[in-house]
């Protein structure tokens, strides 16, 4: 049989994304939001991530997010992501210039 994900309305933090994939899969939400913190800090991608299964992912009365969930998503969420990544990838070039010898 397959589980269909939905964000539940009992087990919420802030949207319900990770307990609603910690109820798909099987698992704890504590450990699935610990992962998502994890790829927010050593990624980046947690925070955009999140945005989006909040905008995908309905809830367990089959609603999706609301008109300014999904603003918030294409206002802030993208550009935010894409300018994390651009810090990231001058920090890696930083760090390995830095290792190359002159």
């Amino acid at each position: 049989m397959i589980q269909t994900i939905s964000r539940p309305r009992d087990d919420r933090v802030l949207a319900g994304v990770c307990s609603g994939l910690a109820r798909a899969g099987g698992l704890d939400p504590v450990l699935v939001r610990l992962a998502w913190v994890l790829f927010t800090f050593f990624g980046g991608s947690g925070i955009l991530a999140y945005l989006l299964c909040w905008v995908i992912i309905p809830d367990e009365t089959g609603e999706r997010a609301s008109l300014p969930v999904v603003l918030l998503v294409l206002l802030f969420g993208v550009p935010f992501a894409c300018g994390l990544m651009f810090a990231m990838c001058g920090l890696v070039f930083a760090f390995f210039g830095a290792l190359v010898p002159n």
